[in-house]
């Protein structure tokens, strides 16, 4: 993934453009919510999640990543955490996220 946003950030810049207009033309955004839909709906296919809302809701994570990783990439190559940091990231914040839920008794 990380190789593929260092090869296809002009098509990022454009996205990232897009979102600047969006508020102000509705029917630009409206096509930009199709499509973010469908998006994300490819995102969860390509990572084995298949089922309706789950989809939707585990492809929009995988986009709101994919979405970050583009602009750091963008705002600092030198910096883009790798796979491993982002996965390090995760378990940590699942972690506390855990033992948050155990204090709370939720």
């Amino acid at each position: 993934m990380l190789r593929s946003l260092a090869e296809t950030g002009p098509l990022w810049a454009v996205q990232f453009e897009l979102l600047a207009h969006i508020q102000r033309d509705p029917d630009l955004r409206a096509s930009f919510a199709g499509a973010t839909r469908e998006a994300r709906l490819g995102l969860s296919e390509l990572f084995g999640h298949r089922d309706g809302d789950t989809a939707l809701t585990v492809g929009g994570f995988y986009q709101a990543l994919l979405i970050g990783m583009a602009a750091l990439t963008m705002a600092d190559p030198e910096a883009v955490p790798s796979g491993g940091d982002i996965l390090d990231a995760f378990r940590a914040v699942t972690a506390d996220l855990g033992a948050g839920a155990a204090e709370t008794g939720a």
